[in-house]
């Protein structure tokens, strides 16, 4: 048994040792692995999440620009900080960042938890995340498992397990501790996740450039890139909306700011569910008050939420006659100079640049 136990031991120091090496010569230069300030961290973590990495870095580049301190985000208006989101989506996220900004400056001084236990109880903040500030941060041995660790383990162990099972992300969280605790956990951490996004990728793995190519059995097998088991999809259900570019006679655009959990926050324009063709939505208009000239249609736009999808037609028109005393509820005509300073969601680009 003891035999045993060296031999895991020692198949993790070497594990680690490889990581080490590996990740010094062949990592990335991410703008947020500039020290190891908790509040670049965490931000480029939460940005990162079901986020490409190399589509966070400009998004992350003018975050840092308007919010260089967490005091700086911490008193910033909510509207800014979703405008200076705009495009990441899932902007609960944001909110759930401005949050935590606030209560960290206001209740802790500006200073972050280093325990993942404690980063935990903070909005927006969940087990990998925690793990992430914890071990870069901090060099907590805590481990911080995404996909790219998950894979790295499945691929490691020959595991062909659905990789969002709890059990085998508690078992891959227990094989990325067992490995912080044999080095330097800021390193390590990066180092398990770097290998997956560049190495040990989805499909085809690039395992002769690999430095745990001997120690993977999924490598042994022959056949490493059949795991981990694909997950299985559901359908997306898909809602239908017409979108409205309506202008009144001085250009002013009609808009609301969004109180729905969805997009919460964001600013849009008229919308009508269904798809409604031009002459259907010129009766509706007018039955608000709306008397417009044409309904123009101007392209088409389809957007993919974490659980749902929109397929949205967009159309521009313009009053010739004055609104109506009573817009329908939450909306209002907008200056159209004050546009570029409201945050809109991705889902409404093809419309705004149209």
């Amino acid at each position: 048994m003891n035999r045993d136990n060296n031999h895991r031991e020692s198949r993790e120091l070497e594990t680690a040792s490889r990581l080490s090496d590996w990740y010094r010569e062949n990592r990335r230069d991410l703008p947020f692995r500039e020290g190891r300030d908790p509040y670049r961290i965490w931000v480029s973590e939460i940005m990162a999440q079901q986020t490409r990495m190399e589509a966070v870095i400009p998004y992350y580049d003018r975050f840092m620009d308007r919010f260089p301190s967490l005091q700086d985000l911490a008193e910033a208006p909510e509207e800014r900080v979703l405008e200076a989101w705009a495009g990441l989506g899932y902007y609960s996220r944001a909110r759930n960042l401005h949050t935590t900004a606030r209560i960290l400056w206001e209740e802790r001084k500006g200073e972050f938890p280093g325990s993942a236990q404690e980063l935990k109880m903070l909005p927006g903040i969940g087990e990998y995340t925690a793990g992430a500030i914890a071990s870069i941060a901090f060099g907590r041995p805590e481990p911080a498992v995404d996909g790219n660790v998950l894979r790295v383990y499945a691929r490691v162990t020959n595991r062909e397990d659905n990789t969002a099972s709890p059990a085998f992300r508690r078992e891959t969280a227990a094989w990325t501790r067992k490995i912080l605790e044999e080095g330097r956990p800021e390193t390590l951490t990066q180092a398990i996740m770097e290998l997956g996004a560049l190495i040990c990728i989805p499909g085809t793995p690039r395992c002769g450039k690999c430095p745990l190519q001997d120690l993977c059995q999924g490598y042994a097998s022959g056949d490493p890139g059949r795991l981990p088991a694909p997950a299985v999809r559901k359908e997306k259900p898909v809602s239908h909306f017409a979108v409205i570019y309506l202008k009144d006679s001085r250009g002013n655009v009609l808009l609301r700011k969004r109180t729905e959990s969805l997009l919460k926050g964001m600013w849009q324009y008229l919308m009508l569910a269904g798809d409604t063709e031009p002459n259907r939505i010129q009766t509706i208009l007018r039955q608000q008050g709306f008397i417009t000239g044409e309904i123009l249609p101007v392209g088409t736009g389809r957007h993919v939420f974490s659980h749902r999808i929109w397929q949205m037609r967009g159309y521009r028109c313009t009053l010739i006659s004055p609104p109506p005393d009573i817009l329908p509820e939450g909306y209002h005509f907008v200056e159209p100079e004050r546009l570029r300073e409201l945050p809109f969601p991705a889902a409404f680009r093809f419309l705004s640049t149209t």
